[in-house]
């Protein structure tokens, strides 16, 4: 009988593990080192779930699980997460599944969809064209997230994560207009999620030459034209 996974084998793993499956399941849950053999095994039945890290507040994205999930294993989705806050650093952990053993977040909660999407071509307003999927339908989307193909520079996919899921009446048709724009589109889960919200600026706070107004943008536009084009540092229009 196989049993749950979990990478790495630290106390902030146990304790999602613990919050994701329930005590008696974390407890009995197998510590692996990496997240990629820990989505290996459940892609090879050997193991029901994996429990591994996500993002965290300081480094973002974890690579790691997102390209194992992505490029190394078939038929697994995010079917849970939760936040675990260890010295002022927040790390969400997610749960992945295979896909046949994925159930319906239930329909009174915030749900999120997400996706990995490779364009169809290198060419001005390809992106657009994907998030307008979803921004012509009211569709907030949380996260848009490059990761390179490895064939060669400026060769990405981008991370999605949409708010809503596949039964909601809008689905099908941002989905049908975001395939016109991408050669690959992957289904990576769709799941409950707590409240996210855009917020002032806290942390680390950006350095270098920030623009705060009209004024800074104008200044920035002298300083970068070059001499003898006409530029006279006027008004920047709208």
């Amino acid at each position: 009988m196989t049993t749950a996974c979990m990478a790495p084998a630290t106390d902030d793993a146990r304790d999602a593990a613990s919050r994701l499956l329930g005590a008696a399941a974390a407890a009995a849950a197998t510590p692996v080192p990496t997240a990629r053999e820990a989505l290996r095994r459940v892609a090879a039945g050997d193991a029901t779930a994996a429990v591994v890290a996500f993002e965290d507040s300081h480094d973002g994205t974890d690579v790691a699980t997102l390209d194992a999930l992505v490029f190394d294993v078939a038929d697994l989705v995010v079917t849970a997460e939760t936040d675990v806050v260890h010295d002022g650093r927040t790390t969400r952990w997610v749960v992945v599944r295979p896909v046949d053993d994925a159930s319906r977040p239930p329909d009174d909660v915030p749900v999120q969809t997400l996706f990995f999407v490779v364009p169809q071509l290198n060419r001005p307003g390809v992106l657009t064209e994907m998030l307008a999927a979803f921004s012509s339908r009211g569709i907030n989307v949380g996260r848009f997230e490059p990761r390179p193909l490895h064939g060669s520079l400026g060769m990405y996919g981008f991370l999605l994560e949409v708010d809503g899921h596949p039964g909601q009446p809008w689905f099908a048709a941002a989905v049908a207009d975001l395939l016109a724009a991408t050669s690959a589109l992957t289904h990576l889960g769709t799941l409950a999620t707590g409240e996210r919200v855009w917020s002032a600026v806290s942390g680390r706070m950006p350095a270098g030459p920030t623009l705060q107004d009209r004024d800074d943008l104008a200044a920035l536009v002298v300083r970068w034209t070059p001499e003898g084009t006409g530029n006279d540092g006027g008004t920047v229009e709208s």
